[in-house]
């Protein structure tokens, strides 16, 4: 395989994890008269095979257990005005589900580890990256215990990764390795076999929606989607449908095996239309007393889902503390609400070189 392989930390997967962190903004009531302007810049980001920051730094730290990574990032800058909404937005998501196999022979090779001669490894992959940004516009409803917000975003594409890759490799020696892989992947910048091809355009749009529904008189269940449908439709987007192989081989100045791919396939350019892969938050809130509210909160993707506890207790009239624990990931997170203001910090580890999940959260809004 390839180092430089879209699977699991090429030069488009760097800002996977410098955007790192969530970006949460609390926003104040809905003014009937006048305007609220507001910031909103939600991101999330999860690597499974090793640390927030050895996956930025070519996988340089221990390999931890299993083989996907995730985030999905979103910035909105607009104002209210009534029930409406208009905004800005920036978006930067980017998914990897991998098999165990092709992280640990992608980790190997990196590492210059003695691989096992004899050792089949099954490499899968799948890679989904869009990075786009335009306007939103959004219109809050509400129909008694019911309260809804649909938004619909206009988006240009500015990046695209979208594609697979399935083969197998095996161990000939302590130091070499051979593949037969099958690629199929739409780009915008080829990270795996480095062709130069222009970027494609690309045009489309977004669902979202926001639910707020009061079960009983102390519970509350909020619902938020994005992407729930939405497409990018790129106009001549580069293509590379081939079989890989590791026929062209050559070893370094440390007597380890590197290769540079024979391609038997085709480069094209094509239309493609992107799905944009859903996402959403569903929390169910308690009111244990009036200054005290337990929460249980489930983050889904289509990579997998991120259950986690929280808590929030009100110290005065404008200030709140928070605290958050994902069960899953040991994840702690702590946080402060002061009127329109919120900051908020978690992570799995003390040390951020050693964290696999890295979430801050900061907010604001001011209604006139």
């Amino acid at each position: 395989m390839k180092t430089k392989a879209v699977a699991l930390g090429g030069r488009a997967t760097a800002p996977l994890f410098i955007a790192g962190a969530v970006l949460v903004i609390a926003t104040g009531p809905t003014q009937a008269e006048g305007w609220q302007p507001y910031a909103a810049v939600e991101a999330f980001a999860h690597s499974e095979p090793v640390s927030v920051h050895d996956y930025i730094n070519e996988w340089d730290g221990p390999l931890q257990e299993g083989s996907d990574a995730v985030t999905h990032n979103w910035m909105e800058i607009g104002a209210r005005r009534g029930p409406w909404s208009f905004a800005y937005v920036q978006r930067y998501d980017y998914e990897i589900k991998a098999s165990r196999d092709a992280a640990v022979l992608y980790y190997q090779v990196k590492s210059k580890q003695d691989l096992v001669p004899g050792r089949v490894y099954d490499l899968e992959l799948r890679a989904f990256h869009n990075r786009s940004q335009g306007l939103r516009l959004g219109y809050r409803l509400s129909f008694g215990r019911l309260q809804m917000e649909p938004g619909i975003s206009l988006l240009s594409g500015q990046a695209l990764i979208d594609g697979a890759v399935h083969g197998v490799g095996s161990a000939v020696d302590e130091n070499e390795y051979s593949y037969n892989a099958a690629v199929s992947y739409h780009y915008s910048e080829d990270v795996l076999f480095d062709r130069g091809a222009a970027s494609p355009s690309g045009e489309g749009f977004s669902l979202d929606l926001a639910l707020n529904y009061r079960i009983a008189e102390h519970w509350h269940l909020a619902l938020t989607g994005r992407d729930l449908l939405g497409f990018l439709y790129w106009r001549a987007a580069p293509v590379t449908t081939a079989i890989a192989t590791s026929d062209t081989r050559e070893f370094d100045s440390d007597g380890y095996l590197r290769f540079r791919p024979t391609l038997t396939g085709r480069e094209f350019n094509e239309n493609y239309r992107q799905r944009l892969h859903a996402r959403g938050v569903a929390a169910l809130q308690w009111q244990a007393r009036q200054a005290t509210r337990l929460e249980m909160k489930l983050r889904m993707t289509e990579v997998r889902h991120y259950p986690s506890l929280g808590l929030t207790q009100q110290l005065a009239p404008s200030l709140a503390l928070d605290l958050e624990w994902m069960p899953g990931l040991d994840a702690f997170g702590t946080g402060l609400q002061w009127s329109g203001l919120r900051l908020a910090v978690m992570a799995d580890a003390l040390k951020v070189e050693d964290a696999q999940v890295l979430q801050l959260q900061l907010g604001w809004s001011y209604p006139f």
